[in-house]
């Protein structure tokens, strides 16, 4: 919720969470306030330019909805539109649907608000000397990057309140089941749900040599195969059943503070409290140790929140990559099998079986190259 200074915002927001205690407010203002005493040497005129704290908020907005469970009303006036858009791009990069709403009112009528309050009666200089700093940016970026525009010159809190709680069921009546976003304590991997963005890197990932020679993927992967994949994801989150199979986008931060698609990775329960993960990363991100994170995450959710009590892991005989992720994350290895795994020419290779339970720890067990009989196994030591 964006606007002025005086526009209404906190005022508005807390008459929302009265009258729906789904919703809980969150302050990025307080983000600020802990990080300006941090830089004693710098002379910060708004806590808004230091980089930190742009970064921070969309940080701490994702652990309070981990943490909470609740949908978040942002109460912050962003007038500079880089800013906005460092924070609005890394909120929907961690998986989040973000509706930017402004409270709009007259600058006269603003003027006589911000003389009239008097609960913060040494910030109305302040206040009004961003009066036309507000209307500029209202003019240049704010109203035409607003999902909803509420003008609150001459309406009364309970009817701007109204237009904000229509707009806010009709965007989440029409927003289906999607993909619980699921994230490492360091906010390394973000787990989300596939995003039209992410079919280009789903193409070349799967034109990727190892890939070829262990997933089984359409040769040639074009396309409508990776159409087809985003159908089924969604379509599995938005009309989930026992055995819909579990899709989630695996993202990882970049330099530039915003998270790049990695690869996919999913399980597809049998409907009686087992499961069968299967993963693949882009050749970009291998070998940082991102899909050991995002198996754990993965397992993490299948155990604690959707009933899981075992999880398969199969690959063919020779894919040791794949074979670490698990081993790392506790698998136990069950044997070689004949025949497990379909060919590209559509014939049959032996294969990889392992096993966790819900209840095992989460630590390698016994070397599983005293098992598998395959060079290079000692890796798995």
């Amino acid at each position: 919720m964006n606007g002025s200074f005086g526009s209404g915002k906190s005022t508005l927001a807390k008459a929302l969470v009265a009258a729906d205690q789904r919703w809980r407010i969150f302050d990025p203002e307080y983000v600020g306030f802990m990080l300006a005493p941090q830089f004693p040497e710098c002379e910060i005129a708004d806590f808004q330019d230091l980089r930190s704290w742009r970064r921070l908020v969309p940080i701490v907005a994702h652990e309070l909805a981990e943490e909470t469970g609740q949908p978040l009303l942002i109460v912050q006036t962003v007038l500079n539109q880089r800013y906005w858009r460092e924070i609005a791009d890394s909120i929907r990069g961690q998986g989040y649907s973000l509706h930017h709403v402004l409270l709009d009112v007259h600058p006269d009528a603003l003027d006589e608000r911000i003389t009239a309050d008097r609960d913060l009666p040494a910030a109305a200089e302040w206040r009004r000397q961003h009066i036309p700093a507000f209307a500029d940016a209202r003019r240049e970026w704010l109203a035409s990057a607003a999902d909803l525009v509420i003008d609150t010159t001459s309406i009364s809190a309970p009817q701007a309140g109204g237009q904000l709680a229509d707009a806010l069921a009709s965007w989440t009546a029409s927003t289906p089941a999607a993909a619980p976003i699921l994230t490492d304590a360091h906010c390394m991997v973000v787990l989300r749900g596939h995003r039209a963005e992410d079919i280009p890197a789903i193409v070349e990932q799967c034109h990727d040599r190892a890939m070829l020679e262990y997933a089984r993927i359409p040769r040639p992967y074009n396309l409508e195969h990776a159409h087809q994949l985003l159908d089924l994801a969604r379509s599995s989150w938005a009309q989930p059943c026992a055995v819909s199979p579990r899709f989630w986008a695996i993202t990882t931060r970049c330099e530039e503070g915003e998270y790049a698609f990695a690869g996919t990775i999913d399980y597809r329960p049998t409907g009686h409290g087992t499961a069968e993960v299967g993963y693949g990363l882009h050749p970009a991100f291998r070998g940082a140790g991102l899909m050991s994170i995002a198996l754990g995450l993965v397992l993490d959710h299948a155990f604690e929140h959707d009933g899981q009590h075992l999880m398969a892991w199969q690959a063919a005989v020779g894919n040791l990559a794949s074979a670490k992720t698990a081993w790392r994350n506790g698998f136990r290895f069950e044997g070689r099998v004949r025949g497990l795994c379909l060919c590209p020419d559509g014939g049959f290779s032996d294969g990889w079986i392992a096993t966790l339970h819900r209840d095992d720890p989460r630590t390698p067990t016994r070397p599983w190259s005293e098992t598998i009989d395959v060079l290079g196994a000692a890796d798995l030591r």
